[in-house]
Order: C-alpha cells, then structure tokens, then sequence
C-alpha cells in the first residue's frame, strides 16, 4: 500500500517540476514583450503597480502585529489593505493594456509622459 503512495507522490513531484519548468521557459521566451510593455507604461502606472504591491503586502503583514486588534488600527490595514489592492489592480491592467500593445506592434493609445 505504501508503495503506491510513493509512486504517486513521485508522479506529483515531476508532474509539478515539469508545470514549473516550461512555466519558466515560456516567461524567458516573453520577457523582451514584458521589458517593452513595463517600460512603455508611465510613470504613475508604474508607481500604482509598485506602491499598490507594497502597500498590499505592508498591510498583510502588519495584521499579525498585536496592536493590529485595536480599533483605530485594524481600520486602517483595513483601508491599506482596499488601496493597496485598488492600485495594485490599476497597475496590472496598466501593465496588461501596454503588454497587448507591445505584442501587436502598435503604438500605445495614450503615449507615456
């Protein structure tokens, strides 16, 4: 009995390492349409997408503080936690608007500043 467990944890093993590694050679391959794509957006896209990603995580992370349970606190992650996320979305879509550009060639519909 324990003999199937192993083979199909080994299957499970290989079939997540074989997920990973052509996940990875897939990014390798776009990533020239990815550094276009970032560097195409502008500046406050890039900030929305940096700043929502920090803030996000920042406010996860402060949740496991133990003055996180007071009330004025535990409001504030709260409203962290809904901006971080509000811009972090901004930012991808951001991201994916001018990835879809670079990929087809054309010019952005609003030029970076």
């Amino acid at each position: 009995m324990e003999c199937y467990m192993v083979v199909y944890f080994a299957a499970l093993v290989v079939i997540f390492v074989a997920y990973v590694v052509f996940g990875i050679r897939g990014v390798r391959r776009a990533w020239p349409t990815v550094l276009k794509g970032w560097r195409g957006m502008s500046d406050t896209e890039r900030f929305f997408f940096n700043f929502g990603l920090v803030t996000f995580a920042f406010s996860e992370l402060a949740k496991n503080d133990p003055a996180a349970g007071a009330l004025p606190f535990s409001s504030i992650l709260s409203l962290l936690q809904v901006l971080g996320g509000g811009l972090f979305v901004a930012g991808v879509v951001a991201l994916m608007n001018h990835l879809d550009t670079a990929r087809k060639g054309d010019p952005p519909a609003i030029p970076p500043a």
